[in-house]
Formats: C-alpha cells, sequence, structure tokens
C-alpha cells in the first residue's frame, strides 16, 4: 500500500484470522454456486470491488478475469477475500464440464488447479444484484502497472503506479513511478520491455526490494519475447554467479525473476523483473566507470578516436545510434572519461599490444576475461562478445584501471540465433551452432586477441575449464537449471497463459535445449581435452 508521503511499504500477506475470510470458504458446487445468483440482475464486473487481503487484485478486462497469486511452496490456499462494498457475499465455484462437484468445504486442490490452469467463476452478490469475472490462481508473483496519462505509442516516460504480489515471500507493494518503453529491435514486437524508475510523492527516488532481488529505485520488466522458452537469459545469470562463487573476485551480473504482468487491466504475460547493471550494482566508487558498449565492432563508425569525446555521455555512430555509453556516473554527474575503453578497443582492434595497453594505465582482471569468455562459448552468446558488453574499469590509488567485463542481454544463447524477422521474434534455433568456434557468434572479440599474444591466458583458460568440469559445471547442471525453470512457469499455469495471450511464441519442449548442451559440452571437451561425462 502507499502511505501518506507517497514511499512503498511493504504488506505482509497474512493468513486471515477469520476462517470464513479464506479463499477455501468460498468455494461452492455449481449448483450452490447458480442458486446463489438466483434472480439476481447482472451488472458490470468492478476492478476494484474485490480485495485479496485488504488490497486490489490484478485483472484482464479482454477476458473479465480475476488473477489471485499463490504460493507453490505448500499445498494450503493462502490469504483472504473481501468485498469492497458492504453487504457482499462471495462466491467461487469452477465449471461443471471440467469435472468437479463440491460441496461448501471440498478442497478443489491448490496445486493441481494452478497447475492444470483451471478456470473458476466468482460472484459478487449485494442484494438484487451481482458481478461475475473467471477467477484463475496463479503460481508467479503479479506486477500490475497503472497510468492515465495516455496511449503508449512510443519511448515517452509515462507516469503512474506499480505493484508487485509477491505469494512466496507474502508481500504487496506498491510505489508511484515512471516508465518508458525500452529496447532497440524489441520495440517492434507487440509484447514490450519496459524501464522503471520508482519514486515518492515529492519525486524522490523510492527503493525497494522486489521478489527477494536487491533493493533499488530503477527496474527493468524484460518482455522474453524472442525466447520461446522463455527461460534463457534467467539461466544465464543464475550460471554466471554459479560460476563467479568460485571466484577469488567475482564480477555481479543482474537478477532476474519471472512474473506476470498487467498493464492498464491487460494481462501480458510472463515476463523477467530484473536490476539493471549499474554502479550500484558493480559497487562503483568515484574515479571508476561503468562502460556499455550498444553495437558491433563493424559499426564503430563514429569520427575520430573515443578520447575525441571525452566529457560527453553517448557516442553516436554515423547512423545516429548509440555505439556506446558511460552507465557510470551517469546521471549522477562527473567525469565522462573514454581513455581505459579507447586502449582496450585499440588493443583489440588494431595493436594486439598489452603492453602498449598498461603504459597507457590500463591492464586486465585476467581471471575474469577468461571466465567471461568461457561463459560466452558454452553458452554461445551470440549477442555478447563485443555488443552488450560491460566494461567495468575500476581506478586503483596509482591510477591505473583494472577492466572487467559482466554479461546482459542474454536472449540469444544456447542455439538461439538472429535472423531479421521481426513477426517471428527474429530469433531461429539453430541445432548445429553446437559445434561452432568462430569470434563474434561463439568467441569474445577481446578473448580471441588475447590468446593470440598471451599464451598464458590460454593454459590458465583451458585449466579453468577442466577445473569447471571436475565442479560438476556440465550438461547435468544446466539441463537441470532449464528444467527447473520449465517446472516452476508449467506448474504455475503461466506457460499456458502466455501461449494464450502471445499465440506460437512458447514452446515447452526443452528437448531440442537438452540435445544442444550435450553436444556443445562434447566439442569444447574435446577442444580443451576436458574431463567430460558429467
Amino acid at each position: 500500500m502507499i502511505t501518506a508521503a507517497g514511499a512503498a511499504v511493504t504488506n505482509a500477506l497474512t493468513a486471515p484470522s477469520i476462517a470464513k475470510e479464506s479463499i477455501k470458504a468460498y468455494f461452492v458446487s455449481p449448483d450452490s454456486y447458480q442458486e446463489a445468483i438466483g434472480v439476481c440482475t447482472q451488472v458490470d464486473y468492478d476492478p476494484d470491488a474485490l480485495r485479496f487481503e485488504g488490497e486490489r487484485v490484478p485483472y484482464d478486462a479482454a477476458t473479465n478475469t480475476v488473477y489471485i497469486p499463490q504460493s507453490l511452496k505448500n499445498d494450503a490456499w493462502e490469504g483472504s477475500l473481501t468485498a469492497g462494498h458492504a453487504g457482499t457475499d462471495i462466491y467461487i465455484t469452477c465449471d461443471k464440464e471440467q469435472g468437479t462437484s463440491m460441496g461448501q468445504d471440498t478442497d478443489p486442490g491448490k496445486k493441481k488447479s494452478i497447475g492444470n490452469n483451471r478456470t473458476f467463476h466468482i460472484a459478487l452478490v449485494n442484494g438484487e444484484t451481482y458481478m461475475e469475472s473467471r477467477l484463475l490462481f496463479t503460481g508467479l508473483p503479479a506486477v500490475m502497472i497503472s497510468h492515465d496519462d495516455g496511449a503508449i505509442t512510443g519511448k515517452e516516460i509515462h507516469s503512474g503506479k506499480i505493484t508487485v504480489i509477491d505469494p512466496d515471500r507474502r508481500e504487496y507493494i506498491e510505489s508511484a513511478c515512471q516508465f518508458h518503453v525500452r529496447g532497440n529491435t524489441s520495440v517492434l514486437f507487440d509484447k514490450k520491455s519496459y524501464r522503471i524508475a520508482l519514486h515518492d510523492s515529492v519525486g524522490s527516488k523510492n527503493k525497494v526490494s522486489f521478489l527477494g532481488m536487491r533493493s533499488d529505485d530503477d527496474w527493468i520488466l524484460n518482455s522474453l519475447s524472442t525466447d520461446a522458452t522463455l527461460s534463457r537469459e534467467k539461466v544465464c545469470y543464475d550460471l554466471w554467479k554459479h560460476l563467479n562463487t568460485m571466484e577469488e573476485q567475482p564480477v555481479a551480473s543482474a537478477s532476474m525473476e519471472f512474473a506476470e504482468l498487467f498493464m492498464d487491466n491487460t494481462y501480458q504475460g510472463v515476463y523477467g523483473l530484473m536490476t539493471p547493471v549499474d554502479g550500484k550494482l558493480m559497487g562503483l566508487a568515484q574515479g571508476d566507470l561503468l562502460y556499455k558498449v550498444k553495437t558491433w565492432q563493424e559499426e564503430m563508425t563514429a569520427l575520430g578516436k573515443l578520447t575525441d569525446y571525452n566529457g560527453e555521455r553517448e557516442i553516436l555512430n554515423e547512423n545516429g545510434f548509440a555505439y556506446a555509453e558511460i552507465e557510470y556516473p551517469g546521471s549522477l554527474g562527473g567525469l565522462y572519461i573514454w581513455d581505459p575503453m579507447e586502449a582496450y578497443q585499440e588493443f583489440v582492434f588494431e595493436t594486439g599490444d598489452l603492453s602498449r595497453m598498461k603504459e597507457r594505465g590500463v591492464v586486465l582482471d585476467k581471471e575474469n576475461f577468461i571466465l567471461h569468455a568461457l561463459f560466452c562459448e558454452m553458452t554461445r552468446a551470440a549477442d555478447n562478445t563485443w555488443k552488450n558488453l560491460f566494461l567495468v574499469a575500476r581506478r586503483g590509488q596509482d591510477g591505473v584501471y583494472t577492466l572487467s567485463e559482466t554479461i546482459w542481454d542474454l536472449n540469444y544463447t544456447f542455439g538461439d540465433q538472429f535472423v531479421w524477422d521481426p513477426e517471428n521474434g527474429n530469433t531461429v534455433f539453430n541445432k548445429k551452432s553446437s559445434n561452432g568456434y568462430q569470434i563474434r557468434y561463439d568467441r569474445d572479440y577481446g578473448s580471441a586477441v588475447i590468446e593470440m599474444v598471451d599464451p598464458d591466458y590460454v593454459s590458465r583458460k583451458e585449466e579453468k575449464w577442466n577445473a569447471w568440469r571436475e565442479q560438476g559445471i556440465g550438461p547435468d547442471l544446466l539441463i537441470n537449471m532449464f528444467e527447473e525453470e520449465r517446472k516452476r512457469l508449467a506448474e504455475s499455469g503461466a506457460t499456458l497463459r502466455n501461449e494464450e495471450r502471445w499465440p506460437g511464441s512458447t514452446d515447452a519442449d526443452f528437448a531440442k535445449i537438452d540435445t544442444w548442451i550435450g553436444e556443445r559440452f562434447r566439442f569444447l571437451d574435446e577442444m580443451y581435452n576436458g574431463a567430460g561425462g558429467k
């Protein structure tokens, strides 16, 4: 709920103190349901007429459907339902054709109902009138965004309110916000991604933790619109975190959790709610820099050297698109210095001279560069070997910058690759890519050059791969990670709902990914003389 000052607070979803208020108490048989509405006159459904734990619930006007999130961690129905108007009685039943006849105290089964995407009907009867809607229980968190400042037509900024219901943590959180459509080619898709900035009633930043992730005022709703499994990016971020637990100096990445989005009472499907890569995530301090490369090397058509742009936050290529930008210090202000990235770019695409880069005050975090290179090879992160690269430049007391890399935008992984076809998500699955080893598609540009000039880097890379294999980094791990996400989406009912909302966009058969992963590890094991078999 929102406090008088407009700051978001957490409302813990507590078990109802009066048994009659529980969701289970309102289940009745179809016959009893019809008897309750009887000869009453039906009126239009009011989305604000029903409350879950005293708060408004997600609603899809197109299908007249109310959604109530439930935790899948237990079998009991959780939370209480109340009506927004005094003297209103609530009744819930399922369709007769679904084959369930329930007495007043019969539990239809929470997990089975959610996983089968079972449709219920809910009636709110008040005197001689009633309103009715469909009712679905979801096993995923719900995100609601509402605004009334005009239609969303492009990347313009809108003001509104965001609400996140987290059934696992029993939290209901609201905040005022500004938001806009984000992305480049993805803006062509009907299912949009959004950038969200939280603020309080006086416009100050409002840092909030959603779905167990770090507290922040800056959030992203990733539409996952190019990935038929909906799972590639989440698996990649979780894998990066797992690999970095083995490092003496781990490097952070974004976090992502699944949720279903409702935009102005319109169901939009499954999204990834996530934190961005920024100075806060990377733990940067004054003097440090965070660069984001936004396009490919062959599109680096800005005039002059990067250092010619010192003082400017963004560099545009000759077509007017951003080649690179400085994310930190970013809007916080400070010096926009391109020297460290210019030194690295010169090394990668011009000189191949590590000593020259060191003379310019720039060195590499070798272990991180090896990890990033192997990560890209393992997942075939075909859109992340220069474009979408986040380059961190930490300034030491001696003035020398140490560079490290982190990941972003990982939809083109595990066999999926880009093809210009907006009507089909700009994506094609290439099963033969499991045997690929090309610069750009499989190999990081920078790592490929380092391998040519630093023999120690090559041997260390082989050592790290074999160490990973011995520690269980292999096909079984990745296949199980995908299976966990598949089950999470399927058992929540969200896979079916996302496909109904965006026909042809979802593929619940992960077998081809499992095969691709096995073939990819076989290929890399042979190349690195790996342990194999895990």
